[in-house]
């Protein structure tokens, strides 16, 4: 199953940043070793597509790939049904002649193959192109799982643990020159979107049980990055009231009618202005 290996094969990831930050060569050799183990062990050498960092692994470890490279494998990632050569060629090279573009969409992909080296990663059918069924998008993953999240009442530990760990995930961390693929845009939204829905749930959740601190931290992590988020300002301001602090709930509430007023030329709706009275 490419879910566990993949968790663990994170873990290890992480576990050998920590070592090469700590400059602890010892433990670092012993986790490189495990993970060389991991990928020898793996039967199928999973291809991981990671559209949220901007990285491409098998069986644990990252794969060189050029930006052009790179770019083909994340659009794959993101049409699971696949491209033609014209549409690879309209957003690899825009500018290029038509040609030029569709055979330099052959070359790409070709060089792809190369680089991945395990079969049917990239396949050809019916005059598209399109990732082999056992390469993992873990966007796609993440995805499915909010639909489930979604429309949970309460969250058990397990629930909030990855929760947790997938508000870490969402962080932007891709390459500044990801920034710059055109057709890439629509998906960072869409990132940046998750990373605020999921941290919703988790101060949700936080306010639901009573982590009060942890409910306030994450609204106003939220607030931080967009003023006029209705939903945090709104669980900012229970959590607040809930600790007994009106004063504070009083600042946290006229701090964001100001900014609606001002941005969007509306008064708070009736929901948060009853919290106060």
């Amino acid at each position: 199953m490419i879910e566990p290996r993949h968790r663990l094969a994170e873990a290890l990831r992480d576990a050998i940043a920590c070592a090469e930050d700590a400059h602890d060569d010892h433990s670092l050799q012993h986790l490189q070793a495990a993970s060389r183990l991991l990928r020898e062990t793996s039967l199928q050498a999973p291809v991981h597509v990671d559209i949220i960092s901007g990285r491409v692994f098998i069986g644990g470890w990252p794969i060189p790939l050029s930006r052009t490279e790179l770019a083909t494998v994340i659009l794959l990632a993101l049409n699971e049904y696949g491209l033609s050569r014209e549409e690879f060629g309209d957003a690899l090279y825009p500018d290029a002649d038509p040609v030029d573009g569709l055979n330099a969409v052959k070359v790409t992909i070709y060089r792809v193959r190369r680089r991945i080296g395990v079969p049917d990663t990239v396949r050809f059918r019916s005059g598209r192109y399109a990732l082999g069924e056992f390469v993992d998008v873990e966007l796609r993953r993440i995805e499915c799982r909010l639909r489930k999240w979604r429309t949970t009442a309460t969250f058990d530990c397990t629930d909030r643990d990855a929760l947790e760990r997938l508000r870490l995930r969402l962080i932007p961390v891709r390459p500044a020159f990801m920034q710059n693929w055109t057709w890439f845009q629509s998906t960072e939204r869409r990132l940046r979107e998750l990373y605020r829905e999921v941290t919703t749930l988790i101060a949700r959740d936080a306010l639901r049980t009573d982590r009060l601190e942890r409910a306030i931290e994450l609204a106003s992590d939220l607030a931080e990055t967009d003023p006029l988020d209705e939903a945090a300002a709104e669980i900012g301001i229970r959590g607040i009231l809930r600790l007994g602090d009106r004063t504070s709930a009083l600042v946290a509430y006229h701090r964001y009618a100001v900014n609606i007023r001002r941005e969007l030329s509306l008064s708070p709706r009736g929901t948060i202005s009853a919290l106060l009275n």
